[in-house]
């Protein structure tokens, strides 16, 4: 604690009964310890710095975190992007197999979604760049099945080397029992 210094001007009055406010003439370093104790309160100053850094990360934390849905209400799904041909190997129109395996993936994943047209290219043995137009599918399933869809698309439309994309998506549930 610092000594009391006497105040050059001499004491300052106070009103009759006001003993518990000081005056700052009285204590020269009363009003600055005051202030400053005002300033450490509003600056944080007063509060550690990790505990500061603890408090705006669990923040952080609770603002970020999503309720995650009930593991009882959901399974892991496999999402499968893949393409199939719109004309067959030797040319002919891939529509009655189109249809075909529409109904094969309806029945056995529960749907489909043909994501509409397109055209797919690559390099072939003599490096010459192929093109063939196709159409884009996606379906699920609640494991890999990507082996048993480049089987279904060698099988019935002769592809060589089938296309299929395979997503584990924890982003895509769906409901058990589907």
């Amino acid at each position: 604690m610092t000594p009391r210094r006497p105040n050059p001007a001499g004491p300052v009055p106070r009103a009759r009964g006001d003993r518990a406010a000081p005056c700052p003439g009285d204590h020269p370093t009363s009003a600055a310890r005051a202030a400053g104790a005002a300033n450490r309160r509003l600056s944080g100053d007063a509060m550690p710095l990790c505990r500061r850094f603890l408090t705006a990360l669990l923040l952080l934390g609770l603002l970020a975190a999503r309720p995650l849905p009930a593991a009882a209400d959901t399974e892991q799904v496999f999402a499968h992007l893949f393409v199939v041909p719109t004309a067959l190997a030797d040319g002919s129109s891939a529509l009655a197999a189109a249809a075909a395996l529409e109904a094969w993936l309806a029945e056995t994943y529960g749907g489909f979604t043909r994501l509409g047209a397109g055209v797919g290219g690559w390099k072939n043995e003599t490096g010459q760049v192929e093109t063939e137009a196709n159409a884009v599918y996606l379906t699920t399933a609640p494991r890999d099945v990507s082996k048993d869809i480049a089987a279904r698309l060698a099988g019935d439309f002769g592809v060589r080397v089938p296309y299929v994309l395979v997503l584990p998506a924890g982003a895509f549930t769906a409901p058990k029992g589907r």
